[in-house]
């Protein structure tokens, strides 16, 4: 005899198809967990940041398929965790490294801003990085489909 569905043992459904960007299709995940997409760019200021803002969510994505990559604008050099600063942006470099391993993450790509002066930097050359790393992986994305036709669902992430 099995024991009815609680809140701990949620009945498994299927997962329903909703629309998603230009036209691609996002399934929800089974027990309103993440939902599946082709590819997700995270995008965040620091080193570590990929980790106590979103490590969770990255890796549960990565684990669920999902080719997660990883924006870092700068090198953290600013830590206030002592020690000499050149040493932090190497330090937090090779920790973004590790981290990315252990996550999941497809690729990930740290640029050198100054720490503590994102706010001074133009938007406009913030969104550039940000655009050429999605452009970047966008096209290896497109390469992977002409290899595994199946594997479509990133074709929302075309550039143009």
């Amino acid at each position: 005899m099995t024991a009815p569905p609680t809140e701990h043992s949620p009945t498994p459904t299927a997962t329903p198809a909703t629309a998603g960007p230009a036209g691609s299709t996002v399934r929800s995940a089974p027990f309103g967990g993440l939902p599946r997409v082709g590819a997700v760019l995270a995008v965040f200021a620091h080193p570590d940041d990929e980790t106590f803002g979103l490590g969770a969510v990255l890796g549960a994505l990565a684990d669920a398929g999902t080719s997660v990559g990883a924006l870092c604008f700068t090198r953290g050099e600013a830590s206030t965790l002592g020690g000499c600063p050149d040493d932090f942006a190497e330090i937090r470099a090779a920790e973004l490294a590790d981290a990315a391993q252990v996550l999941g993450l497809a690729h990930h790509d740290l640029l050198s801003y100054p720490d503590g002066q994102l706010i001074e930097t133009p938007i406009t050359s913030l969104a550039a990085h940000l655009v050429e790393s999605a452009r970047r992986r966008c096209r290896a994305a497109r390469r992977l489909r002409r290899r595994r036709p199946a594997h479509s669902s990133s074709e929302f992430f075309r550039s143009k």
